[in-house]
């Protein structure tokens, strides 16, 4: 199971009382020796011990849920380019391989349920999982049970950009992010100009973005663990070219050449706050970094410059929030920023400037003091 203990909820119109949550990445698994038919799984959202919403599958969808998810894992190099999204390795390790299509586990094997995404009025604080089948014709079951949490930072975060931003992709079900275990409420952030372009002229210069160059600022107090400056800037869609025909000419060939992820993560600052929180700004511009792994930096602080390294189509920053230092694998936390407001009539209907942001939605960003930072 994943994540092993708790999963966040988050409020996604504050006012209309909405909020939701995703589960991610559920594997039963059978580590007897004995098979086990699976005739159901259900998961119960709850709140103070009463029960507001079950959810059951069973029997032929269950089983074409399986049937879905397996032919796609087991395509060449599948599990290795997903792992960041699906963790095979975390969940399966060496001895647990995938089941056969069907709803039979054999034993040391499991089957992932798809990831099961919430909207809901009341935020529940438990989920429990629930797994019914058959060993040898008697009845099994197991369950797990999760904490359901809004967390709660430690730390005061300040927007990493100044000025006006668009919020191209943000922790909302639509978004890329959410699906990705570690860049669940991460942020992708572009400014856009006169006539909704990202960019002027013909845009096929990295300066011709409004994004590139912009300054990219620490968004707390901490200690600097990771400072790379080094990757290129990544090639522009040329005149044309299709969305595809961009993947298969520049980023598939980036995860093939890496499946780690870490050159598609480009040039990357990671710095850690207090709580053991670490702040993650990615597809830097190459050589703009100005810190260095040990540094003390302050809030506000010039850190470097938005760029195009790495997996893009366009510069922009990729921002996010975790619990260790490794993108790829730190769990991602809801943000909040303490010094942004939605712009009007551009923005979602909740104007409140603390609370998570939402794709497609523009925000501006209120001065941020600071001090000079100093080595030890």
């Amino acid at each position: 199971m994943s994540p092993p203990d708790s999963v966040f909820v988050t409020a996604i119109h504050r006012t209309g009382g909405v909020y939701d949550l995703l589960i991610q990445n559920i594997v039963v698994v059978n580590p007897g020796p004995d098979s086990v038919r699976l005739d159901s799984f259900s998961i119960e959202l709850s709140r103070q011990g009463t029960p507001f919403i079950t959810e059951t599958f069973t029997g032929p969808l269950l089983e074409r849920m399986w049937e879905i998810q397996r032919n796609y894992f087991t395509k060449p190099g599948v599990q290795q380019a997903e792992e960041s999204t699906f963790q095979f390795h975390r969940l399966l390790g060496d001895t647990i391989a995938l089941a056969p299509s069907g709803l039979t586990l054999a034993s040391r094997s499991a089957m992932f349920i798809m990831k099961e995404p919430f909207t809901t009025r009341v935020p529940p604080d438990q989920a429990k999982l629930t797994a019914k089948g058959l060993q040898n014709g008697n009845p099994v079951h197991a369950e797990l049970t999760l904490k359901v949490t809004k967390h709660s930072s430690p730390n005061d975060y300040v927007f990493p950009l100044r000025g006006r931003w668009y919020v191209n992709a943000a922790s909302s079900f639509q978004s890329h992010h959410r699906w990705r275990p570690a860049h669940e409420f991460a942020l992708d952030l572009l400014q856009i100009g006169a006539g909704g372009s990202t960019y002027r002229g013909t845009g096929t210069q990295h300066a011709d973005y409004y994004a590139f160059g912009q300054d990219v600022i620490a968004v707390a107090d901490g200690t600097v663990v990771t400072a790379e400056n080094d990757y290129p800037e990544t090639d522009l869609p040329r005149p044309g070219e299709s969305p595809d025909d961009f993947a298969e000419r520049v980023l598939t060939p980036m995860w093939d050449k890496d499946p780690s992820g870490a050159l598609a993560t480009g040039n990357t600052v990671v710095i850690q706050h207090p709580g053991n929180e670490y702040s993650f700004y990615c597809h830097l511009q190459t050589g703009s970094v100005r810190v260095h792994k040990g540094d003390h930096v302050k809030r506000g602080q010039v850190i470097a410059k938005v760029g195009m390294s790495g997996d893009g189509r366009q510069p922009h920053l990729h921002f996010q929030i975790g619990d260790s230092p490794d993108a790829t694998t730190s769990r991602a936390f809801p943000l909040v920023f303490s010094n942004i407001k939605p712009v009007s009539f551009a923005s979602t209907i909740d104007t409140e400037g603390k609370r998570v942001l939402q794709t497609g939605e523009f925000v501006e960003t209120r001065p941020v003091t600071t001090s000079a930072a100093k080595k030890p």
